[in-house]
C-alpha cells in the first residue's frame, strides 16, 4: 500500500514539473510585486532619493564642530646684557593645550532652510507618486499578460477540437471518395482546412510560448519555467462612467503629479523670494586654553570662557540675477497651471474615450454570448437533418466549426472587455482597489 501511495506521489510530481506550475492571479500580483527587478531598482533609488531629502540636507539644524590643540616645545637659550654678561638656560620647557567647542547657526536669507526642507519632502512625495505608477502600470501589464494568457489557453483548447473533428471529417471524405460520393475538390478543400486549423493551433502556442517568457520575466522567476494559469476571466459591472471621473480627479497618480508639479513650483518661487532676506549667523563658543613653563617670569596659566556671536550679511544687488529668476518663476508657475489642466482633460477624454468602447464591447459581448446558444441549436438540428439525410456531411461539419469558432469570438471579446476594464480602473486610480478585492460576475 504505501509503495502505490509513493509511485502515485512520484507520478503526480512527475506530470506537475512536465505540465509547468499552476499560476492564480493573485500569484502574479505577489510574484511580480517581490521578485521584478524592475521594480527593486526603482524602489532602491526611491529609498536613497528619500535618504538625503530629510531636515539635514536643508540646513535646518545647527552645526557643532570640537577642535583640539596641543603643543610641547624644549629649548637652549643664551642672552648677552648691556654690561658684557651672559645669561643662560638649557632644558627649557613649554606645553600648551587649547580645546573649543562651538555650536553654529546659519539660515540662509533667513527663511531658506525652511522653505528647502519642505522642497525637499514635497520632492519625495512626488518621486513617491512616480514609482508607484511605475508599479501600478508595471501590474497592468503582468495581470493583461495573465488574462490573454487564459484566453490563449481556453482557444488552444477550442482549436485542438476542431483539429479532431476536422480530422474525422476529412477521413469520413476520404471512405466517401474512394466510395464516389464525394469529389476531389471536397477531399482537397477538406485536406486544406485540416492545414489551416494545425497552423492556427501552431501560431496560437507560439503566442502562449511568448506570454510565458515574458510573465516569467516580470515575475522573477527562470525564463525556461514552465506555467499554466488557473483562473477564469471575470468581468466587472459596476463601472460607472461618472464614478470614473470623479475617482481620477482624486485618485489618478498622472494628476497627482501634476498636482505635486505645481505645489514645487509654488515652493521654488518662495525660495526666489527670499533672497531678499539677509543672511543670519549666530555662534556660539567655549573654550579652554592651558599652558606651563618651567623658566620665565609665569610657569603656568590657565583661561577659559564662552564667546557669542554673530553677523549678518545682506546682498543688496547681485547684478539682477534675482529680477531673471523671478520673471522665469513665474512663467514657471503658469506652465505648472497648464500642464496640471492638460493632464485632467487627457485623463478626462482618455476614459470618456475607452469608457464608450467599453459600451459597445459590452454589447457585442452579449450579442455573442447569445451566437454560442444559437450556434448550439443550429449544430443540433444539422445533425438531425444529417441523420434524416437532409444534409450533407460537409453541411454538418460547417455547422460544427461555426459553434467553436462563436465560442473563440466570446472568448476574444471577453479578453477584450476585461483589459479595458483594467485600463479603466487604472485611469480612475482604483486598480490596486480592484485586484486586492475585485467584484466578481458571470463571464
Amino acid at each position: 500500500m504505501k509503495k502505490n501511495i509513493i509511485r502515485l506521489l512520484c507520478l503526480y510530481l512527475l506530470i506537475t514539473s512536465v505540465e509547468g506550475k499552476l499560476l492564480t492571479l493573485s500569484d502574479v500580483i505577489q510574484l511580480t510585486l517581490e521578485n521584478n527587478l524592475e521594480k527593486q531598482i526603482q524602489t532602491t533609488s526611491f529609498t536613497i532619493n528619500k535618504n538625503i531629502s530629510t531636515i539635514a540636507e536643508s540646513g535646518l539644524l545647527p552645526s557643532i564642530d570640537f577642535s583640539y590643540n596641543s603643543s610641547n616645545s624644549t629649548s637652549d637659550s643664551s642672552t648677552t646684557l648691556s654690561t658684557g654678561g651672559i645669561l643662560s638656560g638649557s632644558n627649557s620647557n613649554s606645553s600648551t593645550n587649547a580645546s573649543t567647542i562651538s555650536l553654529t547657526q546659519t539660515l540662509q536669507h533667513i527663511t531658506v532652510p525652511f522653505y528647502t526642507y519642505k522642497k525637499l519632502k514635497q520632492r519625495t512625495l512626488q518621486e513617491q507618486f512616480r514609482l508607484e505608477l511605475f508599479i501600478e502600470e508595471l501590474l497592468l501589464e503582468s495581470i493583461s499578460l495573465f488574462f490573454d494568457s487564459v484566453r490563449l489557453e481556453k482557444n488552444l483548447s477550442l482549436l485542438k477540437e476542431t483539429l479532431n473533428n476536422e480530422e474525422l471529417h476529412y477521413q469520413k471524405i476520404q471512405d466517401q471518395y474512394k466510395l464516389g460520393v464525394s469529389s476531389l475538390i471536397e477531399l482537397l478543400e477538406t485536406k486544406k482546412h485540416l492545414n489551416t486549423h494545425k497552423k492556427n493551433i501552431i501560431s496560437t502556442e507560439k503566442q502562449l510560448s511568448q506570454h510565458t517568457l515574458k510573465l516569467n520575466h516580470l515575475m522573477g522567476n527562470h525564463l525556461d519555467d514552465a506555467i499554466n494559469v488557473n483562473e477564469s476571466i471575470e468581468l466587472n459591472e459596476t463601472l460607472h462612467l461618472t464614478e470614473l471621473l470623479n475617482s481620477a480627479s482624486t485618485h489618478n497618480l498622472s494628476i497627482k503629479i501634476a498636482n505635486q508639479s505645481k505645489i514645487l513650483t509654488e515652493t521654488e518661487a518662495k525660495l526666489i523670494f527670499s533672497n531678499i532676506y539677509p543672511t543670519l549667523s549666530l555662534s556660539l563658543d567655549y573654550y579652554n586654553t592651558e599652558s606651563s613653563a618651567n623658566s620665565g617670569f609665569i610657569t603656568a596659566s590657565d583661561s577659559s570662557g564662552t564667546q557669542v556671536s554673530g553677523s549678518l550679511i545682506w546682498n543688496i544687488f547681485n547684478g539682477g540675477q534675482d529680477r531673471n529668476k523671478i520673471k522665469n518663476i513665474k512663467l514657471a508657475k503658469t506652465l505648472t497651471l497648464k500642464k496640471q489642466e492638460q493632464t485632467k482633460k487627457v485623463v478626462q477624454k482618455e476614459i470618456k474615450s475607452i469608457f464608450v468602447d467599453y459600451t459597445s464591447s459590452k454589447q457585442i459581448f452579449k450579442l455573442l454570448k447569445e451566437n454560442i446558444t444559437t450556434q448550439l441549436k443550429h449544430v443540433k438540428q444539422s445533425e438531425h437533418l444529417f441523420e434524416t439525410g437532409q444534409l450533407s456531411i460537409t453541411d454538418l461539419q460547417s455547422s460544427q466549426l461555426n459553434y467553436l469558432e462563436s465560442k473563440k469570438e466570446y472568448n476574444n471579446m471577453m479578453l477584450t472587455l476585461k483589459l479595458i476594464e483594467l485600463r479603466l480602473l487604472q485611469l480612475s486610480g482604483k486598480l490596486h482597489e480592484s485586484i486586492t478585492s475585485p467584484t466578481k460576475n458571470e463571464g
